[in-house]
């Protein structure tokens, strides 16, 4: 390891521009939006994803990889003829992380993920003309002690803050074509983490409000098959954290643009589905600085093959 120059920190809050991915799969997977009253609905999967970036500063240049491997469950009830609530819990099996150059590092995490809480109401629903408008909100609770991995100490999946989300989300269906939008913000409360080898080891970030619109397109190919497509784009806010030593790691927001695909089977009379997504995400050029040290992060990108099965009862 150079002097100076803390990968880590890096991963830690450059993680956070990739928040989307959640929302990105929840738009391509979603069975039916929302529960009828006295309904469930609920949904189980495996997701893989790969992140890569590289990061000059300066004279020294490294590259880091992070792949992770996450079982997702999430079930929404209608509490009402407009009203569902719902919690997710998701559990990272494992999250490799390897930087590569200049500046050298390994590290693995594994564990539960905080849980997030949902609450959906449906504004509009006219089943002539298949418009809807939902309101979309969710807060998933700082519960879990955040702990960075070491070199040779594992870390887990918390993430030492409150993050909070709002949205409105509107559909249209005809016939066999769905179309939907949304629109919506994300704010992540001030946290910290800990190193998972010296919990004095503190490191505190901040984020600004991050703001996320998008929209998908469904249709089905036969009584069984459908084909979806969603983009969404994440307008980061800017993310600094501070360690125990006082230097400051601050890195601009940009953009993130979520592309996903995915295709659904429908059985049991469209009560059930298994679905197969594949989401990339390709995050801005970020102007970066670690203390009075200057540094760029270009061609940050993440892959991600996401398998559900989603039942409604």
């Amino acid at each position: 390891m150079k002097p100076g120059i803390k990968a880590k920190a890096l991963l830690f809050v450059l993680f956070l521009s990739f928040s989307s991915i959640a929302s990105a799969d929840r738009s391509v997977s979603d069975l039916v939006g929302l529960p009828s009253k006295g309904k469930w609905w609920s949904t189980v999967g495996l997701s893989w994803s790969q992140l890569e970036f590289n990061t000059t500063a300066g004279t020294l240049a490294f590259d880091s990889e992070a792949t992770s491997l996450q079982l997702n469950a999430t079930t929404m009830y209608g509490v009402g003829e407009k009203l569902a609530l719902g919690v997710d819990i998701n559990y990272l099996l494992s999250q490799e992380v390897e930087t590569t150059g200049d500046v050298t590092s390994s590290q693995d995490s594994d564990g539960i993920i905080d849980p997030t809480l949902r609450l959906a109401y449906r504004f509009l629903e006219q089943s002539d003309s298949g418009f809807t408008l939902d309101l979309q909100t969710f807060v998933t609770p700082g519960l879990i002690t955040a702990q960075r991995a070491e070199n040779n100490t594992d870390g887990n999946a918390g993430e030492g803050a409150t993050t909070i989300g709002l949205g409105l989300d509107f559909g249209h269906k005809k016939e066999v074509n769905e179309f939907a939008a949304t629109i919506g913000f994300i704010y992540e409360t001030s946290g910290e983490s800990e190193s998972a080898s010296d919990s004095n080891d503190i490191t505190e970030t901040e984020s600004e409000l991050s703001f996320v619109i998008g929209g998908s397109f469904k249709t089905k190919l036969t009584p069984q098959w459908a084909f979806q497509v969603a983009e969404l784009i994440t307008i980061n806010g800017e993310q600094e954290s501070t360690d125990n030593s006082g230097t400051v790691t601050t890195i601009d927001g940009g953009v993130t643009f979520a592309t996903a695909v995915g295709w659904q089977y429908h059985f049991v009379e469209d009560k059930q589905l298994v679905a197969f997504d594949i989401v990339y995400q390709l995050l801005t050029d970020l102007d970066a600085t670690q203390g009075a040290t200057a540094l760029e992060i270009k061609d940050a990108n993440q892959i991600s093959f996401l398998l559900n099965y989603l039942v409604e009862y």
